[in-house]
């Protein structure tokens, strides 16, 4: 044995390969929830900030809206009412039933009550997992419920030792198996390797972001191993980092364009920005916009633009920040020089040139869409005209802290202004009642980049 590993680079990644082989066959999942036959009833259970509500949320918005799943929601969180009224939130938007319960008789009459529903998510209160009393009620209002399954929600943004006594202090409520969450906040996996090995319990999903209901996956046992052996970095994380030497600083006419998701349209409100911004003042010939886009490995702006015939089209200069994202051993990932030089020109361009610049900056959940926010005055958070835009915006407005107060809401694929104005309002509602403060509607597109009929969105900031 010891020769086979004692072949230089070729030896180490052949020990690699034992290693992943052993744990990827000592890793069990389970695979979804799998529905018919009867009603299916599911609990999370979990210390506080784990992410269980949120991630009820993805679980109950993809039965619901994807596989067409009759789905209710029963929530014991009797101990913070806030949380109750976020998950009600979610309920609303879904269009979910929902019962609150605090008591074992209660919980049982809420169970009756959604019989005859395909799946009924039961959210438990987020408490230490030391608080010994607590633990025990919740252990009888599961009980009272009788559980299908028991996913034990615990985040990997913590310690080895944190997430084994997570596992011994939630025993008692007899969980059938864990749930990961916050794997893009997480640099490495590699701490949590042995406590997941060692509970005996196998793994269902895994979380890695706010988005819902994307951000969401079935645990893979090749693919868990290779994280938790450090194979994967968080590229992300990387980058914002390699970034942050390099970033201008807050500046009037830099705007950063963020996406509730993927899919919204972000690039296409970048440009569309752009153009609006280079006719937007009183010099006829208009000013030039530098519109950067941000993404790793795209350039969508510049494809965009290629095929721009308004008038402002020769104003609007696109070019891509090149990230330079490649391996490079024990850090996951490094960032070209090109990138930090170019948006260190970003300030020099708008002081020299008098001009804008718009920033594509992607989805808005991400650690680099959010340091670019937090150094531009003006951010633009991307929304769609669905049902769900309402839980992402909010989502990621509440990962955006104090910048979410200088964000400008664009309704993105709506019919009309009302139906715009409608879409804000029930984001505004969330963020007034749990952020404690309301993004202003900057604008909103009827169709896509596209369409000449689009609406100007820069109206409310553009001076």
């Amino acid at each position: 044995a010891a020769s086979r590993l004692s072949g230089g680079a070729n030896g180490v990644e052949h020990f690699r390969s034992v290693v992943q082989g052993v744990v990827r066959e000592s890793l069990a999942v389970t695979g979804p929830i799998r529905l018919g036959g009867g009603r299916r009833v599911v609990a999370l259970v979990g210390a506080t900030g784990v992410g269980k509500t949120t991630t009820l949320a993805k679980l109950a918005a993809n039965y619901r809206l994807r596989d067409g799943a009759r789905v209710g929601l029963v929530t014991v969180d009797t101990y913070r009412t806030a949380a109750v009224e976020q998950l009600r939130t979610y309920a609303e938007i879904i269009d979910l039933p929902m019962e609150v319960v605090s008591t074992p008789e209660e919980m049982r009459r809420a169970v009756t009550k959604l019989a005859a529903l395909d799946l009924v998510l039961i959210d438990t209160a987020g408490r230490s997992p030391r608080d010994g009393d607590r633990l025990q009620v919740c252990s009888d209002l599961l009980d009272a419920a009788s559980p299908d399954e028991t996913h034990l929600v615990t985040t990997v943004t913590g310690t080895a030792r944190g997430m084994r006594d997570a596992l011994e202090r939630f025993a008692p409520v007899r969980p059938t198996s864990l749930l990961l969450t916050k794997l893009d906040e997480a640099p490495s996996l590699g701490h949590a390797a042995a406590p997941v090995l060692d509970s005996g319990l196998p793994v269902s999903y895994l979380t890695d972001g706010q988005s819902v209901p994307e951000d969401i996956r079935l645990a893979d046992a090749k693919s868990l191993a290779g994280r938790l052996l450090g194979e994967e970095a968080n590229h992300l994380r990387r980058v914002a980092e390699g970034m942050a030497p390099g970033m201008p600083p807050t500046a009037e006419r830099v705007v950063v364009v963020l996406g509730a998701k993927g899919g919204v349209g972000a690039s296409a409100v970048a440009l569309t920005t752009a153009r609006d911004l280079a006719r937007s003042t009183s010099q006829p010939e208009g000013v030039a916009v530098l519109a950067i886009d941000a993404h790793a490995g795209r350039n969508d702006l510049a494809v965009m633009a290629a095929a721009d015939e308004t008038p402002t089209a020769g104003l609007v200069i696109t070019t891509a920040a090149k990230l330079g994202v490649a391996p490079a051993p024990g850090e996951g990932a490094y960032v070209g020089e090109a990138a930090k030089r170019l948006l260190r020109a970003a300030r020099q361009w708008t002081e020299d040139a008098g001009g804008w610049i718009v920033i594509d900056a992607g989805v808005g959940d991400t650690l680099w869409a959010r340091e670019l926010a937090s150094r531009a005055a003006r951010p633009l958070l991307i929304v769609g005209g669905d049902r769900l835009s309402t839980v992402n915006g909010y989502l990621t407005l509440k990962r955006l802290g104090a910048v979410a107060a200088r964000v400008g809401v664009i309704v993105n694929h709506c019919p009309n202004e009302e139906a715009a104005r409608g879409v804000h309002r029930s984001l505004s509602e969330s963020c007034q009642k749990f952020l404690a403060a309301a993004p202003m509607l900057a604008g909103w597109l009827p169709t896509t980049i596209e369409d000449p009929a689009n609406a100007p969105v820069t109206a409310a900031f553009a001076a």
